[in-house]
């Protein structure tokens, strides 16, 4: 059995102080910054050699993203992944249209990536000191080979925000 199939997110930092930041980010930084973290990684569990272990963007275990940008402009979201590794050994992550949704609501309601491509245009919803805030979920697949190595596998699902 392959074991703990996770993906972990580049940078996870607690709601109120990615807010603090978000505020003073857009306060006093850059008018082209946006805050891009992590709130949980996408976990595959556990599969078998020859196994594969799917991940809607809507179930629990999808790896999730806020976006912090300012309100009104629009934002290009662009998803990539790298194959999970242990050592030397490879196992690919699949990401597809369907894979990714984002939210402007609050997670009230998700729409699916429609560009055919790993990438949507977005634009943020009002908000207070002028920021809105996007919800992105991405889920995926992975597919073990009959001779996959056994262990723990881990790689990295990233989002990337910028302004169009």
């Amino acid at each position: 059995m392959i074991s703990n199939i996770t993906s972990h997110f580049r940078f996870a930092i607690p709601a109120r102080i990615a807010g603090l930041l978000a505020l003073l980010m857009m306060t006093f930084g850059s008018a082209k910054a946006q805050l891009v973290f992590g709130t949980q990684s996408i976990a595959f569990g556990s599969l078998n050699r020859a196994g594969r272990s799917t991940v809607l963007y809507s179930d629990a275990g999808s790896a999730q993203f806020s976006v912090i940008a300012r309100s009104g402009k629009k934002t290009r979201l662009t998803v990539s992944s790298a194959s999970l590794t242990r050592s030397t050994r490879t196992l690919p992550i699949t990401i597809n249209t369907v894979d990714c949704a984002f939210s402007t609501d609050g997670g009230t309601t998700w729409t699916v990536f429609s560009t055919g491509t790993l990438f949507h245009d977005v634009t943020p919803p009002n908000g207070p000191f002028n920021l809105g805030t996007i919800l992105v979920k991405v889920g995926g697949s992975v597919t073990a080979s009959s001779t996959q190595q056994r262990g723990d596998y881990s790689g990295s699902v990233t989002l990337t925000a910028v302004y169009r």
